[in-house]
């Protein structure tokens, strides 16, 4: 992660920018995570960080499976209410 030097905030990645709304307490400059949700400019794709190693994977993995062509019922039901993985 490549921090600016003015502000001590990480350089956002190509085409995104913070998102005007904070969503549950992610916002940018959070401490935990630096980027907090970010939105795409081109896109308006809305971008979520994995903040930890374990709860990171644990989230992918979640994701993945609710999106899944083998998902069952219940996860298939959810996603109406999910962000679908990039």
């Amino acid at each position: 992660m490549k921090i600016s030097s003015t502000n001590l905030l990480p350089e956002l990645p190509p085409d995104t920018e913070p998102l005007q709304h904070q969503i549950g307490g992610h916002f940018y400059g959070n401490p935990k995570t630096k980027f907090g949700i970010l939105q795409r400019c081109s896109t308006g794709v809305v971008l979520k960080p994995f903040i930890t190693e374990v709860r990171g994977e644990c989230e992918w993995r979640f994701y993945n499976d609710a999106f899944s062509d083998q998902a069952p019922e219940n996860f298939c039901a959810l996603r109406p209410f999910l962000a679908a993985p990039l």
